[in-house]
């Protein structure tokens, strides 16, 4: 958030994925954030008085909840986020709390709240240019990011 808030970045949202949304509900609420996606939320961790302070806020909740999650299914999710008027509950037929083969729905979803004038759903192939990256380099911790790092001569 500091970074985003110095580099004064427009439009700020937090995206949480399973614990990641309680961390996003305790401690995500700053004046600058100006809405929440929350992926697969288990709830297990915040409590009533954090929904309380997005309730009060008024700032856009969405909750997308698997049919299938392991710690928090889409009737129970819309029971707990009622508490959050303004929170939008989408159930995703089918899906698990990983999201394994299920990844370009939670990508448009969140590109419908950030972005709704882009078209859904989202293009799934491309045909333009395309970068690779060598990540051989890290094998031997020869790159600009390790040069501090004292390299232990090999055996």
């Amino acid at each position: 958030m500091e970074h985003a808030e110095f580099a004064e970045l427009p439009n700020i949202w937090l995206v949480g994925w399973s614990f990641g949304t309680d961390l996003a509900l305790m401690y995500g609420h700053e004046p600058s954030v100006q809405g929440i996606v929350l992926l697969s939320p288990p709830l297990r961790f915040s409590r009533p008085e954090h929904l309380q302070v997005w309730a009060e806020s008024g700032v856009p909740v969405t909750a997308v909840v698997p049919e299938h999650d392991d710690y928090l299914q889409p009737a129970a999710a819309r029971e707990r986020f009622a508490a959050i008027p303004q929170a939008e509950v989408i159930g995703v037929d089918g899906a698990k709390h990983l999201w394994v083969g299920d990844s370009e729905r939670v990508l448009d979803e969140i590109t419908r709240k950030l972005a709704p004038q882009v078209a859904l759903p989202l293009p799934t192939t491309w045909d333009g240019p395309m970068e690779r990256a060598d990540s051989s380099a890290y094998a031997n911790r020869t790159v600009a990011a390790f040069a501090d790092v004292p390299v232990q001569p090999a055996d």
